[in-house]
C-alpha cells in the first residue's frame, strides 16, 4: 500500500470513532487531523474534498468494523433459524464493544443527520433498508424451508428485530446498563420460538 493510501486509510479509521462518539457537528477537521496525527492540509491532499466526504467514508468503515462479522457469520449458517440465532448471539457477545465504541453508528448517524446532512442520511436509510431486506429474506427462507409458519409476516418481524436491537442499544447507552440489550435479545429469541413451525 502506498503512503498516500495508508494516510487516507488512517484518516478514515481515526475519524470513524470521533464521528460515532461526537457526531458530525461535534467533530471538526482539526479534531480529525489531531487524532490521525496529520495536518489539515494533508487531509485535503488525500482525496477528501470536505468533512462530509470523510464522514461518509467513516460511516462505511464503522459498519464494516462493527457488523462485518455479523453478516459473514449469518451467511455461513445453513438454516434460517441458525442465521437468526447467530444474529442474537453476535449482539450478546459484542454489545459491550459496540457501547464502548460509542453505540451503533446507524442509530447515531440517523439522529445526527436527520434534517441536516442529506448524503449521510441517505446512507443510513439505505443501510436500514438493506437490513430489512436481509432479515426478511432470512425469514422468508425459513418459511420456504418449513422452519417457520407460513403465515409469518417476514417484513413485520424483520423490522421488529431491528427496532428491538436499535432501541435497546439507545437505552443501554443512555442509561449505562446493558440489561436493555440482553432483555431485547431474550425477547427476539422468544419471538423466534413463536414463529417456529414446531411451536
Amino acid at each position: 500500500m502506498k503512503k498516500a493510501e495508508k494516510t487516507k486509510k488512517l484518516i478514515i479509521e481515526k475519524s470513524a470513532q470521533l464521528f460515532n462518539r461526537r457526531g458530525y457537528a461535534g467533530t471538526s477537521m482539526q479534531d480529525i487531523a489531531k487524532e490521525a496525527g496529520v495536518t489539515k492540509g494533508s487531509i485535503y491532499g488525500h482525496n477528501f474534498k470536505d468533512k462530509e466526504e470523510i464522514a461518509l467514508a467513516a460511516f462505511d468503515y464503522n459498519l464494516q468494523k462493527l457488523f462485518g462479522e455479523l453478516w459473514k457469520g449469518m451467511d455461513q449458517e445453513p438454516s434460517a433459524k441458525g442465521k437468526l440465532v447467530f444474529y442474537c448471539e453476535f449482539h450478546r457477545k459484542h454489545y459491550k464493544k459496540i457501547l464502548a465504541y460509542g453505540g451503533c453508528p446507524v442509530l447515531n448517524s440517523a439522529i445526527d443527520s436527520d434534517d441536516t446532512h442529506e448524503k449521510l442520511n441517505q446512507k443510513v436509510r439505505n443501510t436500514l433498508q438493506n437490513w430489512e431486506v436481509t432479515l426478511s429474506g432470512v425469514i422468508q427462507l425459513g418459511i420456504a424451508q418449513k422452519e417457520f409458519k407460513k403465515e409469518v409476516d417476514a417484513v413485520y418481524y424483520a423490522n421488529l428485530f431491528i427496532s428491538l436491537i436499535e432501541g435497546s442499544i439507545m437505552l443501554a447507552k443512555t442509561r449505562k446498563n446493558g440489561i436493555y440489550i440482553l432483555n431485547a435479545l431474550q425477547h427476539i429469541e422468544h419471538l423466534l420460538q413463536t414463529i417456529d413451525i414446531n411451536h
